[in-house]
């Protein structure tokens, strides 16, 4: 081949299964060396990366589809659903730590703090949130973008929020954190 391109095998490594409905989201974590994708039909499934094999499949009840997913890599999977902006953190094993839902608006971007222990919470309503991963408790809440967040990303040096206005503003970090554990500051 010339002009600089590289010779790659370009069909797929695996084909993973698990969903009756579409998959919406996914997510990566090469710490853990899983992946994880949500699906309209309200599931999570948890897969190793080294071969492609469904190792949990996570479902919170009367949930309906999974619009974001996030793997942590403490070991940790958050999801939402689109029902009333629900949020749910489990374990890597299955086990819920803890489910909230928003009463006021849907949430609509989730990311992670670069260290981990801190979640990154846009809302319809223009609203961004940090809270500790592993409790939720507050960090910062940012004066609220103009129009609904769409897209958000986090940084050691910023965070950017993507509205449905066709702007991109940028804040400063939540303060740094140590990964979540109790007692100290930051996330």
């Amino acid at each position: 081949m010339g002009g600089g391109i590289s010779s790659v095998d370009v069909d797929p490594t695996h084909v993973l299964r698990g969903h009756s409905g579409p998959v919406l989201c996914v997510a990566l974590s090469s710490v853990m060396r899983l992946a994880a994708s949500g699906s309209r039909d309200g599931t999570v499934a948890v897969y190793t990366l080294r071969d492609g094999k469904r190792v949990r499949v996570l479902r919170k009840p009367n949930d309906v589809q999974v619009e974001h997913v996030v793997l942590a890599d403490s070991g940790h999977v958050l999801f939402s659903g689109t029902a009333g902006g629900r949020l749910h953190l489990f374990t890597v094993n299955g086990l819920c730590v803890w489910s909230w839902t928003s009463t006021s608006a849907g949430i609509s971007a989730l990311s992670l703090t670069p260290c981990g222990g801190g979640l990154v919470c846009g809302f319809d309503d223009g609203q961004l949130c940090v809270w500790r991963l592993l409790d939720r408790q507050p960090i910062v809440t940012y004066e609220p973008a103009p129009a609904p967040v769409v897209c958000l990303a986090v940084t050691d040096a910023q965070v950017l929020v993507g509205t449905s206005r066709a702007e991109l503003m940028a804040y400063l970090p939540p303060p740094r954190c140590d990964g979540g554990r109790a007692g100290t500051g930051g996330c």
